[in-house]
C-alpha cells in the first residue's frame, strides 16, 4: 500500500496565513518497506560505491524515523521495537563511516550486520504502517553525512568527552545521529543514540519526553550530549526545544554540544529561546564548503563558480519588463546548490538529492534530453547532477516559435510524466481562497464558478515542471531549451503534482502573454495534446497559480526585507495581485453576464 498527503504540520506553514509550503507525507507498509531495503543489501555488490552506502543510509533513514513517530504518535518514549530500528540504524550508519574511510571490509562487516537486523524485523514488522517524511536537507539542502562524520571526529579528537549520548531530531537528525555515533565509536568513544520529535508551532518548538525516556537519558552516564539535526532553521528553536529539556534533568551547559550543518549568526535566529541556546552551548560543525568545495571533492580543483543562492544570475542577460531591475529576485534559501565547471566544456552541476530522488532526477534529465528539451547529463556523484552547460540567452515573449515550442514541451510533459492520481479541483478551489483572502476587493464568489466548471472535466496530476518563468528557457542556437525542470513537483512548497494545465497557466503569466498570444498557445497546446478540456479546467489553474505565487512573493518578500530581492518580490506580489483582481473580476463579469 502506498499513499500520499499534505500536510501543515512540521512546516512553517502552519504560523502563516498563506499556503505556501508543503509537507509531503509518504505511507507504505512497512512490510513492502522493509523488503525493498532487504532486496537492495540482497543485492549490493561485495565492494558497493560510496554513493550507494550514503543513498542506502539515507533512505532506510527517512524510513526509521517514520517508524519511531508511528510508536510515538503523541510522545517519545522509550519503546521496545524502537530498539530493533535503532540497531538496524547502528549497523547501516558505521557501514556509510567504514565505506567514507575505505574500509571496505568494515563495510561489509556492517552491512552484514544490516541485512541480518533488518530481516529480524520483517519478521514481526512493528508499526504496520510508516509515515514517511522528506529528508529536506539530504533532498534539497545538499546536507552530508560526511560532514557529521567530520564533525564527530572533531570533537573526538578536541575534546576529552567521555561516553557521549547522541540525541537526534526527526527526521533527518535520527539516522545523522546514528552517523555521529558511529563516527565516534570508531574514534574509541562510547556513543549511544535516541530521537526525539519537535513538536508544536515552528517558531516555539517543544520535545514531550515520557518517564521511562526521562530516566534513561538521566541514568544514562554519559558525559557528553550531541544535539544532531539539520538547522538550525529560521528560530532555532529545535534545538532549543531539546537543549531545554536536558536541563530539566540536570545535564549543565558545558556537556551539551550542538551538531548543525552550517554556521548561522545568532541575531538571524527569530526565536529568544533559539538564540539563547544558540549562544551558550558549544557547536561542531563541519561545513559543506569545507568538506566538499574547497578541497575538492565535489568538482575537482579546476576553475568552479558557485552559482548558488541567486548568483546564477550573474551568467546571463535578463529582461524581465515588469521590473524595474532586470534581475529576477529569489529568496537564496530556497534555492538548490550549484556550480559551474570549466575544463574543455563548460558544465553545471546542480544538487538532485541523495537516494531516490537523486536517481529518479537523472532519468527525467535524461528524458528531457533524449526528447530535445533539456540539457545533455553527464553524470549523477554525491548528489549532485551534472548536466552540460546550455550557451544562450533568455527568450522574449515574442520570440518567433516559442509559443509552438512551450506548447510542445507541455505537451510531452503531460504525457510522459503522468500519473494515475486525479487532479482535486477542491484542492485548487482552496488555495485561491486561502491566499486570497486577504486581497481587497477580489470577488471571491467567482472562484467557486470557476470551480464549478472545472467538475467534470477529470484530468490526471502529473509531476509538472513548475518553473515556467522567462529566465528558465534558453535560447540556444535555433532551438529554445528548458533548465531547471527536474523536480519542482517533489520539493518544499504546495503545488507539488498538479493538471498539466498547472504549467500553461505558469507560462500565460509569467512571460505576460497577452489575450490573443494566449489564446493561440492554449490552441497549439490542445492540438497538439488532444487535450479537449483545457478551455474549461484553465481558469480556475490560472488563478489557483496566481494565488499561490502571490503567497509565495508575500512570504519571501517578507523574510528578506529591504534588499533588492526583498523589494524584487514585493513588485512581484503586486503584479500577482493585479492579475488575480483582474482574472476573478472578469469571471465574476462573465457569471453575472449569463446569469442576466
Amino acid at each position: 500500500m502506498l499513499a500520499v498527503e499534505l500536510a501543515a504540520a512540521g512546516t512553517i506553514a502552519e504560523a502563516l496565513p498563506l499556503r505556501v509550503y508543503a509537507d509531503r507525507v509518504l505511507r507504505l507498509t512497512t512490510a513492502d518497506a522493509l523488503g525493498r531495503v532487504i532486496g537492495r543489501l540482497d543485492r549490493m555488490p561485495l565492494g558497493p560505491s560510496h554513493d550507494t552506502v550514503r543513498d542506502l543510509l539515507v533512505d532506510w533513514g527517512e524510513i526509521e524515523a517514520a517508524a519511531a513517530d508511528a510508536l510515538s504518535p503523541q510522545m517519545d518514549d522509550e519503546r521496545p521495537a524502537l530498539a530493533a530500528w535503532r540497531a538496524a540504524s547502528d549497523a547501516i550508519a558505521e557501514a556509510a563511516c567504514a565505506s567514507w574511510d575505505g574500509d571496505s571490509a568494515g563495510c561489509r562487516g556492517s552491512l552484514a550486520l544490516a541485512l541480518k537486523r533488518i530481516e529480524r524485523l520483517a519478521h514481526a514488522p512493528e508499526p504496520a504502517e510508516l509515515p514517511t517524511r522528506t529528508a529536506r536537507g539530504f533532498a534539497y539542502d545538499a546536507v552530508t553525512p560526511e560532514q557529521y562524520i567530520t564533525a564527530a571526529r572533531v570533537l573526538a579528537r578536541e575534546r576529552s568527552v567521555g561516553s557521549v549520548m547522541c540525541i537526534g531530531l526527526r527526521t533527518i537528525g535520527s539516522i545523522l545521529g546514528h552517523v555521529v555515533a558511529g563516527s565516534l565509536r570508531r574514534c574509541g568513544v562510547p556513543a549511544s543514540v535516541r530521537s526525539l520529535r519537535p513538536r508544536g508551532q515552528p517558531f516555539e518548538r517543544r520535545v514531550e519526553v515520557g518517564p521511562a525516556l526521562r530516566a534513561a537519558l538521566a541514568n544514562s552516564g554519559a558525559a557528553c550530549f550531541a544535539i544532531v539535526d539539520e538547522g538550525p532553521g529560521l528560530s532555532g528553536s529545535s534545538f532549543a526545544s531539546v537543549a531545554d529539556m536536558l536541563a530539566t534533568l540536570g545535564v549543565d551547559t558545558g556537556r551539551i554540544v550542538l551538531f548543525p550543518s552550517r554556521e548561522t549568526p545568532e541575531s538571524a535566529l527569530r526565536s529568544a529561546r533559539g538564540r539563547a541556546v544558540w549562544s551558550r552551548h558549544s557547536k561542531t560543525i563541519t561545513t559543506f564548503d569545507d568538506l566538499w568545495v574547497r578541497s575538492g571533492r565535489l568538482l575537482g580543483t579546476g576553475a568552479i563558480e558557485d552559482l548558488s543562492a541567486g548568483a546564477w544570475r550573474r551568467t546571463a542577460r535578463m529582461a524581465i519588463s515588469s521590473q524595474p531591475d532586470p534581475m529576477p529576485p529569489v529568496q537564496p534559501e530556497h534555492e538548490r546548490r550549484k556550480y559551474r565547471r570549466r575544463n574543455e566544456t563548460v558544465s553545471i552541476a546542480r544538487f538532485a538529492g541523495f537516494g531516490r530522488r537523486g536517481a529518479v532526477r537523472y532519468e527525467r534529465a535524461l528524458v528531457l534530453h533524449d526528447a530535445g528539451f533539456g540539457a545533455r547529463p553527464r553524470g549523477l556523484a554525491h548528489g549532485f547532477l551534472e548536466q552540460d552547460w546550455i550557451h544562450g540567452w533568455p527568450p522574449t515573449p515574442s520570440a518567433p516559435g516559442l509559443l509552438t515550442r512551450i506548447a510542445e514541451y507541455l505537451t510531452f510533459v503531460g504525457r510522459e510524466f503522468m500519473t494515475a492520481e486525479p487532479e482535486s479541483v477542491d484542492d485548487l478551489h482552496e488555495i485561491v481562497l486561502t491566499n486570497a483572502r486577504s486581497i481587497a476587493g477580489l470577488d471571491l464568489t467567482a472562484v467557486d464558478a470557476l470551480a464549478s466548471q472545472a467538475r467534470g472535466c477529470d484530468a490526471p496530476l502529473v509531476q509538472v515542471d513548475g518553473r515556467m518563468l522567462p529566465h528558465e528557457w534558453v535560447q540556444s542556437h535555433e532551438r529554445v531549451m528548458k533548465v531547471d525542470a527536474l523536480d519542482h513537483h517533489d520539493d518544499g512548497f504546495w503545488p507539488g503534482c498538479r493538471d498539466i494545465g498547472w504549467d500553461l497557466a505558469g507560462a500565460i503569466v509569467e512571460f505576460e502573454i497577452d489575450r490573443a498570444a494566449a489564446s493561440y498557445l492554449v490552441r497549439r497546446y490542445r492540438k497538439l495534446s488532444g487535450d479537449r478540456a483545457i478551455g474549461l479546467r484553465l481558469p480556475l489553474i490560472e488563478a489557483a497559480y496566481l494565488a499561490y505565487r502571490f503567497g509565495y512573493a508575500t512570504v519571501a518578500a517578507d523574510a528578506l526585507g529591504d534588499v533588492p530581492d526583498g523589494r524584487g518580490f514585493s513588485v512581484l506580489r503586486e503584479r500577482y495581485r493585479r492579475a488575480l483582481v483582474a482574472r476573478l473580476a472578469s469571471a465574476g463579469q462573465r457569471r453575472r453576464g449569463l446569469a442576466i
